[in-house]
Parts: structure tokens; sequence; C-alpha cells
């Protein structure tokens, strides 16, 4: 870290995004993580975006976010139960809580990746960032087309509230809410000073019930 690198306690509520995808993806644009750049932009909010491919590269980004003391750190990419993918590499949730070990105390991090919202990646990361606010992830396996609409919706619905601070208070029914919208299943990992980490899960509740959907499909198109 730089001399200028401001003291961790001191951020700004700022997104920095971190997008990895595969080549296929890269073929056939599925950039979410750029389409939330624009969108944050639209919202007045002044946001940061690297497109990397490997591990070494996450590295040298992971030193330019702790520079900028940027707050919210969101990261599009592929994963699994075990690790973070970036286009070329697989980076083992140790591996990644080293690379960014310091770097997110006083932060949130945002994830959006397949079933990456596990208790051993939460625990990997607190150990090596004592102060770090939260984890945010899916926990189950996702889809572009659901999770470019979860994530925007979110930031919306955080920014409406309160354009410099995210709470709880808002945080979890928006998290429900996108979660029922969008059907995907999120947890969020938080240290709390009686309990060490802990989390609560927002499970996809079906917006229409199994008889009003027959009752949809079974609607004649009018023209």
């Amino acid at each position: 870290m730089t001399s200028t690198t401001p003291p961790s306690q001191k951020t700004i509520p700022q997104f920095f995004i971190i997008e990895s995808l595969t080549l296929a993806d890269e073929k056939a644009e599925r950039f979410e993580g750029k389409f939330l750049y624009n969108y944050l932009k639209i919202l007045g909010k002044n946001p940061i975006y690297f497109y990397i491919r490997s591990k070494c590269e996450l590295e040298k980004i992971s030193s330019i976010f702790r520079e900028k003391g940027y707050r919210y750190l969101f990261l599009s990419c592929h994963g699994d139960a075990s690790s973070i993918h970036t286009s070329f590499d697989e980076v083992k949730f140790e591996e990644f809580a080293s690379i960014f070990e310091r770097k997110l105390e006083h932060r949130r991090l945002f994830v959006s990746g397949c079933s990456v919202g596990q208790q051993n990646f939460a625990e990997a990361l607190f150990e090596k960032n004592g102060g770090m606010y939260s984890l945010t992830a899916p926990k189950n396996d996702v889809r572009f087309t659901q999770t470019l609409p979860f994530w925007s919706s979110f930031f919306y619905l955080m920014e409406s509230v309160d354009s410099n601070s995210m709470k709880g208070a808002a945080i979890y029914p928006s998290l429900q809410l996108c979660s029922n919208m969008f059907d995907i299943s999120m947890t969020h990992f938080f240290k709390s000073p009686a309990k060490g980490i802990t989390h609560k899960e927002f499970i996809s509740n079906e917006v229409f019930s199994e008889k009003e959907m027959n009752n949809i499909l079974q609607l004649e198109r009018k023209s």
C-alpha cells in the first residue's frame, strides 16, 4: 500500500466492480458487471470497473481497490461451493481471502457467481478481514437473466433509501423482495459481537402460486 492509501475506516460509499467471465460469455457479450457499471452511473454514482482474466490480475486490482477507498466491492464471475473462477484460473476461497487480506475491512463484498454464498467462504474472508461488514452472494446456481435484474433492482433500492450508507434495516427486506422477484436465494453473512460469523438466508418465494400460474397459462391470448 502506498503512503496515499486512506485508513481502512475511511471509505467512500461507491462501487468498485471486478468482472471475469468465460471466453464464451465474452463472445456473447454477457457483461453483467459492465451493465451494472453503466446503471450505477445513471443512478448518479461514480463506479469503477475492471475486467480481468487471471488470478495475477486479480491480485493487482485488489491493491487498486484498497487504494481507492471504495466501500462496496462487486465481483461478477463464475463460481462454485469452494472457489471463484476467473477466465483462466480457479481461485479457492482461501486464496481469494488472502489476496484481499485487510483490504475488505469496513467494507461490503457482493459476489454474483454460482453457489459462492457459503459459510467457508465467509469464514475465510472474516479471518483475514476482522472488520469486514458483510458478504452477500447466491446460495445456489444462478443465470445472467436473473442476476442482472436482481442486482440492479437491489442497488436501486439501496440508493433510494440512503445514498451514503447501507444498513441492515434496508438490506434485509430489499434482498428478500429481489429474491422473490427474480427467483434467487441469497445468503448474507456478517459478524456479530455476540455470535461471531452469522448469516441470514433470503429464500426465493415464488411470486405466483402454482394455482395462480396454472390460471395464467390457461388464459386465452387476447389480441
